[in-house]
């Protein structure tokens, strides 16, 4: 229920481009910002690359990306640590 209503209040906020670009650099633009790279891209854009951003919470231990799969999203970690695992040498052998 409450996922259903943020999403209901985000699709109204986008209705309105100022509500947009303030709630999406309130959200994700600020910690998005203090990557050095990303510190150097303009405010308009800044929202725009947000606009592509999902905010997910991952539990401690959860697997991200498996090794050696097919990578079709980009990951930016907010809080926490990530361990590298080696890929596993059965993989892909039946």
């Amino acid at each position: 229920d409450r996922e259903d209503t943020k999403r209901g209040l985000m699709d109204w906020i986008k209705k309105s481009d100022v509500l947009r670009a303030d709630m999406n650099l309130a959200l994700t633009g600020h910690c998005l910002a203090r990557h050095r790279l990303i510190a150097c891209v303009p405010r308009d854009l800044l929202v725009e690359i947000c606009d592509f951003c999902e905010m997910v919470f991952h539990p401690p231990g959860e697997v991200l990306e498996s090794p050696g799969s097919e990578v079709v999203r980009c990951l930016y970690i907010r809080a926490g640590s990530v361990v590298i695992s080696e890929p596993d040498a059965t993989a892909g052998h039946a």
